[in-house]
């Protein structure tokens, strides 16, 4: 659940379980789906909190998301909240999540921006900017745009999700409006080794996401790294940023 408001410099929640997570003036509240304390009551603990504290929470902008595996019955979700509209997707930071943390609707998003964009890069090669010149903007409208935040879902992209942006990047390279041809597979690679490489040093605010450290004594396959490597029950966490790293960096 995310909701935009002044200067929240000191998140609190009623409950340790859930987290309070905020940039800028976008704050979203994170509730397990074990949690003893209702969504509902930690919502009015962070608004009696803000009262407070003199400021104000917007709960016309507040959406409530609940994440679940597909198919789940009616049943078992959690009751709506009184004045809190619950939607099938949301978006955070940029990035667009389905209830199923489906990254379809985000790649939607991309192509079209992303396509407007070419269309725009098209016309200024009509009026005979240098190759060279395209292939910067290129690079700095277009493929910044793909890779943005690109670790968080790549591990969920369809198949079919990246040959629509394969076929994207061939078509640029097609036209003679960018030098080589991107894939979205080489793209992810590089970013998520990266990342991974980035949140190794304890500083990082993602460290504490990696589980501990292998035993140098135990007689293992060698690994691009050195952390044990987590019990996977489902494919979707198999997918997830870290995981996919542990399993894939060799």
């Amino acid at each position: 659940m995310g909701h935009d408001h002044s200067s929240y410099t000191r998140s609190q929640t009623a409950l340790k379980l859930q987290h309070i997570l905020k940039y800028a003036d976008d704050t979203t509240l994170l509730v397990p789906e074990y949690s003893s304390t209702p969504m509902q009551a930690e919502l009015l603990h962070i608004l009696e909190w803000s009262g407070k504290n003199k400021l104000i929470v917007n709960t016309a902008k507040t959406k409530e998301i609940v994440f679940h595996r597909p198919r789940l019955p009616t049943k078992l979700m959690p009751p709506l909240m009184p004045d809190i509209d619950r939607v099938d997707h949301a978006k955070i930071l940029g990035v667009f999540f389905t209830c199923t943390l489906s990254p379809q609707q985000h790649v939607n998003h991309l192509l079209n921006q992303c396509n407007q964009r070419l269309f725009l890069l098209s016309q200024l090669k009509q009026q005979s900017l240098p190759f060279e010149a395209l292939n910067t903007i290129f690079i700095s409208l277009i493929l910044c745009k793909i890779t943005y935040a690109l670790p968080a879902f790549a591990g969920h992209i369809s198949t079919a999700d990246k040959n629509r942006i394969n076929k994207f990047f061939k078509k640029a390279h097609r036209r003679e409006l960018v030098k080589q041809v991107f894939t979205i597979e080489t793209l992810i690679d590089k970013f998520d080794l990266q990342l991974f490489r980035s949140i190794s040093y304890t500083d990082h605010c993602l460290h504490h996401l990696l589980p501990e450290k292998r035993h140098h004594s135990m007689q293992l396959r060698p690994r691009g790294h050195n952390y044990t490597l987590s019990n996977i029950s489902t494919t979707l966490f198999r997918n997830a940023f870290v995981n996919r790293c542990l399993f894939d960096i060799v």
